[in-house]
């Protein structure tokens, strides 16, 4: 599930729908939904708020992160620490470890769940000259053409693996072989392919900057 702030959501939904003089039934028909769609989202089920969220981001012009209540500005972490949401970068102390910041201000690690991921974020707040970003990685068009095949988004690499890269959809939790199978993996790759040279153990890449 991508993040959310329902209660936002469900506020500027309903602005539109009152700025536009629609109903949800109406929205429903306009945007494809089932007439029942849109009421369940703005009571209870947050997790099914995407689609809309894609949706009314192309209808209106406002970025996708309106929509799902999280405002337009980055979080205050990322600014402070000079990255970008979604861009890695690693903390001086800890370099096994690859740190991103998510839409809403909460960080992830490759390895997920890091040790010691809580002080170093800390750390870098109050000191972020300790933040080094990672080089931007370039994919050949072969890579990027694999990639649109099955429809992935990103790249990523076991911390332990040394014959797999795999390709995901959406941004995965855990890149080890049991988030594969648990994740959203859409497919394996064998390294001796010759696809995606220079992804390393424990890499998690976006492959299209728009993605």
């Amino acid at each position: 599930m991508r993040e959310l702030n329902q209660a936002k959501f469900i506020e500027r939904l309903n602005q539109y729908l009152n700025d536009n003089n629609k109903k949800c039934s109406d929205f429903s028909v306009e945007c494809g939904y089932d007439r029942s769609y849109l009421p369940k989202i703005m009571n209870n089920t947050a997790w099914l708020t995407d689609g809309v969220c894609n949706t009314l981001a192309e209808k209106t012009g406002k970025s996708i992160n309106y929509w799902r209540g999280l405002g337009e500005d980055k979080p205050f972490i990322a600014q402070r620490l000079g990255v970008e949401v979604d861009e890695q970068f690693q903390i001086e102390g800890l370099p096994d470890v690859t740190f991103v910041i998510l839409p809403g201000g909460r960080y992830e690690t490759v390895p997920v769940l890091a040790g010691g991921s809580a002080v170093a974020i800390v750390d870098a707040i109050n000191n972020p000259s300790l933040v080094s970003k990672l080089p931007i990685r370039e994919f050949t068009e072969a890579d990027k053409e694999l990639a649109r095949k099955f429809g992935a988004k990103y790249v990523c690499r076991d911390q332990n693996s040394t014959s797999f890269i795999n390709l995901y959809k959406n941004k995965p939790r855990d890149i080890s072989w049991c988030g594969v199978f648990l994740g959203n993996c859409a497919c394996c790759i064998n390294i001796d392919t010759g696809y995606f040279q220079g992804v390393q153990p424990g890499d998690c890449i976006k492959i299209f900057e728009d993605a």
